[in-house]
């Protein structure tokens, strides 16, 4: 989901701005940056920083 969620921020302006502006969006995807897998993949970690990146000029202007 959260790699759907990263490929989606990429490509409009328009849904970066729907990420934002979820209730509570930028404190979960925060809390993605430090999840523990019990496989020890990264893949959590990958999209919400991804995803992070993304939004970030969003977040930057608002």
């Amino acid at each position: 989901m959260l790699s759907a969620l990263w490929n989606l921020s990429g490509h409009c302006p328009a849904n970066r701005e729907d990420i934002c502006s979820v209730e509570g969006s930028l404190a979960f995807l925060v809390s993605t940056l430090t999840y523990r897998s019990p496989s020890k993949s990264a893949m959590v970690i990958e999209s919400g920083g991804g995803i992070l990146r993304n939004i970030s000029s969003i977040v930057a202007t608002n």
